[in-house]
């Protein structure tokens, strides 16, 4: 509902996925964790705007949405790894990631 909203409200002409990239400076080999990714609507929008040299892990505590996102970005051209799991209890070593995007997560 709030893409929604801001899709149509929104009177920014760059899109809020591509805003949002533009925030963030990604250093080449960087490993990248996305917290609630939901659909991969953002790395689906800016697929050509990441270094083929990252690695990344798309997570999302709903199986449904994980699975949405890795249907969604079946066609990209590197791997991306999928995992399902709660955000207050993250399965992964601190220090594992350079990049952890928490996008939209807390309401």
């Amino acid at each position: 509902m709030r893409i929604l909203l801001n899709q149509h409200f929104s009177k920014s002409p760059q899109g809020w996925n591509s805003w949002f990239f533009d925030q963030m400076s990604i250093p080449y080999e960087s490993d990248i964790l996305e917290l609630g990714c939901g659909s991969g609507d953002l790395w689906f929008d800016n697929e050509a705007r990441v270094p083929q040299s990252c690695e990344i892990v798309l997570s999302d505590f709903s199986p449904t949405m994980l699975s949405n996102a890795q249907r969604n970005l079946r066609h990209l051209d590197r791997d991306v790894t999928f995992e399902q799991f709660n955000a207050n209890a993250i399965p992964i070593d601190n220090d594992t990631f350079d990049i952890v995007i928490a996008n939209h997560l807390l309401f």
